[in-house]
């Protein structure tokens, strides 16, 4: 499966779907919304195989493509699915970017320590 979401990824999927979040078509806004969130969990189970690293690339490369001035107004849609799936999309990655925070002023702590 894990295959699947890294020839799509490859193939540039990521950008499109998240450009397709600010059209008007509710039913198309909740297939990006799970296709992105299924991107996601596809690049967690690469990364707890060990063959990505210790950060989600997906997760990144869908942090790097969205607008969020555009897509926060997801977070409060009137519509209670695309909401939730909003949030778990959104907060996936500000979990992620969380981690990669932690991790640098870890890592810039030990270097202070050893000067």
């Amino acid at each position: 499966m894990s295959q699947c979401f890294s020839f799509l990824v490859s193939q540039g999927c990521i950008k499109p779907l998240c450009d397709l979040l600010n059209c008007r078509d509710l039913n198309i806004i909740k297939v990006c919304l799970e296709g992105l969130e299924n991107i996601q969990k596809a690049g967690e189970a690469d990364k707890t195989k060990g063959t990505t690293g210790r950060m989600n690339p997906y997760a990144q490369m869908i942090s790097d493509a969205k607008d969020w001035n555009k897509m926060d107004h997801l977070l409060y849609h009137v519509d209670n699915e695309i909401r939730k799936k909003a949030c778990k999309v959104f907060k996936f990655d500000w979990v992620q970017r969380e981690i990669h925070r932690l991790a640098l002023q870890r890592l810039w702590m030990e270097m202070m320590e050893t000067y």
